[in-house]
């Protein structure tokens, strides 16, 4: 079972980090984990049996969570290892480990038996990748934005003097590109409102958040 394979992916990456069970002990004490103390991990990752045959321990959704940031590891890295052969993500049911994670995170409905990958589907996958074109819309506008304050006085914001052909071309073709992230944003922002998701905050940028301010007139 998953229980298993993440037991033995704790321990594959607490050794590869050169990690002992009392550093990993610590280090999940300190992220506010004192439960998860060298014999609670020696449990878990020895998979030691009770009296029914059954795990003593398993790891909690928190625990998951808490061991991943001690490891740095990615959780769905840690539930779903990569280097592994197909794993057991329910009873009787065994797939290869991308399938699994991409299950997990969203990227694809669950992994069919006869190997055909289908695309996500229903509303709450689409929040998800709703959420996902907002950050990739938001990190080109940003880019552009930046691109475009090459070619620009500080002060004012206008062309700079002496711009170059090539200077003005890209000028043009960031300001091009920051206007279409921006409708995007905007019918992103709109589609979460629909779905009652609460959009996430747009980064800052300099003294004020322009990105913000210009969908202001849109924005939930």
């Amino acid at each position: 079972m998953l229980s298993d394979t993440l037991a033995a992916s704790v321990v594959e990456h607490r050794k590869a980090a050169g990690v002992s069970r009392e550093d990993l002990a610590a280090s999940c004490a300190a992220l506010g984990m004192p439960g998860l103390t060298f014999g609670a991990l020696s449990s878990i990752e020895t998979g030691r049996l009770n009296k029914e045959g059954m795990r003593r321990r398993h790891i909690t959704v928190d625990e998951w969570l808490v061991i991943a940031r001690a490891l740095d590891v990615p959780p769905v890295v840690l539930l779903c290892p990569l280097s592994s052969p197909d794993i057991e993500v329910l009873p009787g049911v065994a797939v290869h480990p991308w399938r699994a994670a991409a299950w997990v995170t969203a990227e694809a409905s669950f992994p069919p038996q006869d190997g055909h990958v289908l695309p996500p589907q229903g509303r709450e996958h689409e929040k998800v990748q709703q959420l996902r074109r907002h950050d990739l819309a938001a990190a080109a506008w940003h880019a552009a934005h930046e691109e475009m304050r090459l070619w620009t006085t500080p002060a004012s914001g206008a062309p700079s003097a002496g711009w170059t052909r090539e200077g003005e071309t890209r000028y043009k073709l960031a300001l091009d590109h920051k206007l279409e992230a921006e409708r995007e944003l905007k019918v992103i922002r709109a589609r979460l409102a629909d779905l009652r998701v609460t959009a996430p905050e747009l980064p800052p940028l300099g003294d004020n958040n322009q990105l913000e301010l210009d969908l202001q007139v849109s924005t939930p």
